[in-house]
């Protein structure tokens, strides 16, 4: 599940910025004219994968609604990964490192989204302990 759509893309970016990024010549005029939905919604999709892996250790994913930090977030991560050399600028990069170190802090319960946090079992596997000296299994055997 994306946690932002084209239109929370291009909103974030401005649709002029959106079609150097990730824009199709439709009219063989030599500029984007069109955005290449495929490509945006491959990068939006990715982005929202990255996001569920690095909020996964405390929260039930996907999130069942999507605060606007995370929409935020994961514009700035797909416009990231839009990007080649010749189309990224230092502003979406910086964009993306913020998102990806927000999220990381999230993750880690050092920030938060506002959302009820999942039930995950521990790593351990519990709280368990051993008793010295129990005799009542004798004579068991497998």
């Amino acid at each position: 599940m994306a946690y932002a759509t084209e239109q929370d893309l291009e909103d974030r970016l401005t649709q002029s910025r959106l079609l150097v990024i990730a824009g199709v010549d439709t009219d063989d005029d030599g500029y984007n004219d069109a955005p290449d939905t495929g490509r945006i919604e491959k990068a939006l999709s990715d982005a929202s994968a990255d996001a569920d892996v690095l909020l996964n250790a405390r929260y039930a994913m996907p999130l069942p609604m999507v605060p606007p930090a995370l929409k935020n977030a994961v514009c700035d991560m797909a416009a990231y990964k839009l990007c080649d050399e010749g189309t990224v600028s230092d502003l979406i990069k910086e964009r993306n490192d913020k998102a990806e170190k927000l999220l990381a802090a999230i993750g880690q319960g050092k920030a938060d989204l506002g959302l009820p946090e999942a039930s995950k079992p521990s790593a351990s596997g519990g709280d368990g302990f051993v008793l010295e000296g129990r005799t009542d299994f004798g004579g068991w055997s497998l």
